[in-house]
């Protein structure tokens, strides 16, 4: 194992313990979106991403705020691994097996509309083909849980463009989605 990479898991096994609770928080955020009866647990998901950013070779651990964004944008896509592969399997690996619960989220915005998290997530992916910066604000404002100033700071770029590309992003979406 090279020196570089050696300290920076040194470095991540100190910040862990300090942003454990802030990690749980999210985590909790998140799976509240999720169906009720849902088997992951928050300390599931934040053990599941300290493993994945273990595995990272090159991180800004010196900014606390990057380090939460970016462990609440794996959790979006370890849930949304976790649901592909429910749904695979309750369908049988191929048979044509109907579900007996949706896979599915809250969107904020949608009047509690149950969003099917594999559809958002194929939405999300056409929508980073147009703008990229526009995803990033749904996962950093919708699945982060920061606010629209910590978004704008995390990204580098002004509140106005973060507010400006989050109202297009989330009826880009509501619009896809319908």
């Amino acid at each position: 194992m090279s020196e570089s990479i050696r300290e920076n898991l040194t470095a991540l096994n100190a910040l862990v313990p300090a942003i454990y609770a802030e990690l749980r928080k999210v985590a909790a955020y998140h799976l509240r979106r999720e169906r009720p009866n849902h088997t992951l647990q928050p300390t599931d998901l934040v053990n599941e991403v300290f493993l994945v950013l273990k595995k990272q070779h090159s991180l800004d651990l010196d900014d606390r705020r990057y380090v939460v964004s970016l462990a609440s944008v794996m959790m979006r896509r370890i849930l949304y691994n976790y649901a592909k592969a429910r749904n695979r399997y309750k369908r049988g690996n191929g048979r044509n097996i109907p579900l007996d619960e949706a896979q599915s989220v809250t969107l904020a915005g949608f009047d509690h509309t149950l969003i099917d998290i594999i559809a958002l997530e194929a939405a999300l992916v056409e929508l980073a083909n147009n703008d990229p910066d526009q995803v990033r604000i749904v996962e950093l404002h919708f699945y982060g849980g920061l606010t629209f100033e910590e978004t704008a700071a995390v990204m580098g770029i002004s509140l106005r463009t973060v507010n400006r590309k989050w109202k297009f992003a989330r009826a880009w979406l509501y619009n896809k989605l319908k």
